[in-house]
């Protein structure tokens, strides 16, 4: 299957589709993600192994996912969809979660039951797993399909490789990663350049998910790698400079500037703001990568304490 998706993926057939039946009152996904995952989980997905969506909020990965599943004629009868979050409110959530009148949670307060309520549609296909994620264990065999929108910080990128990427199927899984085109996730990349030998890529979905399909067995050892602990920094800028090679314009510069926000981790404010300057000053970049440049420049001034 690995070159055959590739070359399909290439050709975005999800983008032609409508999709305003995706449509969903709360999401941090686009329209065209959701369709991607629909397509995904309608068109690829051959009942091999279970389908996993990491971090799925209100529900919006969750619902689009499901829907593939049911309106896709190989799956057979069963929950193959293991939707994973702490369902717990946070004040950021607020805006949004006001536009469907449900801005006036109290912070750590359960929304399970708005997700239960929004994705209704699906729950036949769905296993709900509520909670501390670090806490969870998969013994669910294959997994076919793994999309990650939980890898926030270093321990939640290394449990969830570790739980999921030994599972995948070569030649056959999807490995989608929501934040890889985005800049304060560096973890996922230096995750996905320790496995590269195991996995292609196969496209970019706007606004900042990465596919990869999955070409050999990922080893356990390299999943659950503490890259902290086991990889020099040195060795991970130049995973970063790596990853950001294999691409041009905004990709690229979303990439490096993960580069940047790595150095600023490991306190090193200076290499990071040179960084920003080059991301700045290479010309042809979009509005998106230029802002997020300026957030890196402000939150280094921040540790300067200027």
């Amino acid at each position: 299957m690995t070159a055959d998706a590739v070359r399909v993926i290439a050709r975005r057939p999800w983008a032609r589709m409508d999709a305003s039946r995706l449509a969903f009152p709360i999401t941090q996904t686009t329209w065209e993600e959701r369709a991607f995952l629909y397509w995904a989980a309608s068109a690829c997905y051959r009942g091999e192994g279970a389908v996993i969506d990491a971090g799925c909020l209100a529900g919006s990965s969750t619902h689009a996912l499901g829907l593939g599943l049911m309106e896709n004629p190989r799956v057979s009868a069963g929950r193959h969809l293991h939707a994973y979050d702490l369902f717990r409110f946070e004040d950021y959530m607020r805006g949004a979660f006001s536009t469907i009148g449900e801005g006036n949670r109290t912070v750590g307060e359960s929304f399970l039951d708005l997700f239960e309520r929004l994705t209704g549609e699906v729950s036949g296909v769905t296993h709900v797993h509520a909670g501390d994620f670090l806490k969870e264990r998969w013994g669910g065999g294959a997994v076919e399909i793994l999309f990650v929108d939980l890898a926030k910080n270093w321990e939640l990128e290394q449990h969830c490789s570790a739980t999921f990427m030994p599972a995948m199927i070569p030649g056959r899984s999807l490995l989608i990663q929501q934040d890889y085109f985005h800049v304060w996730c560096p973890w996922i990349h230096l995750r996905m350049d320790v496995v590269r030998d195991y996995v292609e890529f196969a496209g970019y979905v706007p606004s900042g998910t990465a596919v990869f399909v999955v070409k050999r067995a990922i080893p356990e050892h390299l999943a659950a790698l503490d890259i902290r602990a086991h990889v020099s920094v040195p060795d991970q800028v130049g995973k970063l400079e790596r990853a950001a090679a294999a691409h041009t314009g905004d990709a690229w510069g979303f990439v490096t500037l993960a580069r940047a926000v790595l150095l600023v981790h490991h306190g090193m404010l200076d290499e990071a703001e040179r960084v920003v300057a080059g991301v700045e000053k290479s010309g042809g970049l979009g509005r998106d990568v230029l802002s997020e440049a300026g957030g890196i420049r402000a939150w280094v001034a921040g540790k300067r304490g200027t």
